[in-house]
């Protein structure tokens, strides 16, 4: 990574520590694409919580990564300052609260996007050298007492729309979770929040056998009608429907002459295999289903074969 030099004795210039912000800038942004690969849009955090009371969702606080600029606009300024560098980079961008955000209507499905860009805050009244009188202390640029802002910050904004709003200039939009609000809905309670490709597993995650367990053997067992969530790193889903084989029987007859009895077991399980292909479409999960099926008989061979 690059680092500023300076010298001892020499006047020290905004721009250097202007410099070293974007060589830092420069350096997270070149670490993150060697975690995530060029252009990949990754979130961390930005948990949600589903209204019972209205068709709000509440998001908390988080972050993403997302393909970004250098600086869409000059930095600094007042005879300094660097000027605007679109040089493409992957940024960070940041939601330090809480946002809630409302589905504007229902009766269709709604994605909710964040908008990535970058904000220059904290307005501060700054002290100015005044050259032609050095005792005084100008407040302000040229003394007038106008504020300026003193941090560029990566900010997140989240909206819901059925299409993805336009991007701000040097920022991105990242679709974090797709919301079906059935039709006449006052609320979103039980409704599917189902989360976007964003959201990857952490190394902590990686290091240990709960993601080999996750991607290997079944999470969720169904026993009755119901939604299953997938993971949205997972390609593919596999479905396993197991019948039950029938009971056995036995019947015993005895007379004052002789007796009679018998015993039947029962009839083996089936079993059904099937594999979804999950591709992303406009916010929903879509596939196709490749069922393979296997029967045990009685006499304790297998039937089988494809749909």
């Amino acid at each position: 990574m690059d680092r500023a030099i300076v010298y001892a004795g020499s006047i020290p210039l905004d721009t250097d520590l202007l410099r070293a912000g974007r060589y830092t800038k420069a350096a997270l942004g070149n670490l993150a694409s060697m975690l995530y690969g060029p252009n990949v849009t990754a979130a961390s955090g930005l948990g949600y919580s589903a209204s019972s009371s209205d068709l709000s969702l509440t998001v908390y606080a988080g972050s993403i990564i997302a393909p970004g600029v250098m600086d869409v606009s000059t930095i600094g300024g007042n005879g300094g300052g660097l000027g605007a560098d679109t040089t493409a980079l992957t940024c960070q961008y940041c939601s330090t609260a809480a946002q809630t955000v409302r589905m504007p209507g229902t009766g269709n499905t709604y994605t909710v996007y964040a908008i990535c860009s970058e904000q220059d805050a904290d307005p501060v009244v700054l002290p100015f050298f005044n050259a032609s009188n050095p005792s005084q202390t100008q407040v302000g640029i040229q003394n007038a007492g106008g504020a300026l802002p003193v941090r560029r910050s990566g900010v997140i904004t989240l909206v819901a729309a059925t299409n993805p709003p336009a991007a701000p200039a040097g920022g991105y939009v990242v679709a974090l979770y797709t919301i079906a609000v059935p039709q006449g809905a006052s609320s979103l309670a039980g409704v599917t929040v189902q989360p976007g490709q964003v959201f990857w597993p952490t190394i902590p995650e990686l290091a240990t056998q709960a993601l080999l367990k996750a991607s290997t053997e079944p999470m969720t067992l169904v026993t009755g009608n119901g939604s299953v969530p997938v993971p949205a790193w997972a390609s593919r889903v596999e479905l396993r429907v197991i019948g039950g084989g029938g009971g056995g029987a036995a019947s015993q007859a005895v007379t004052t002459a002789s007796s009679f009895s018998g015993a039947g077991g029962g009839g083996g399980g089936g079993e059904c295999l099937g594999y979804l292909s999950c591709q992303p479409n406009a916010g929903k999960w879509s596939g196709y289903y490749h069922w393979k099926w296997r029967c045990v008989r009685t006499d304790g061979w297998y039937v089988s074969g494809e749909l």
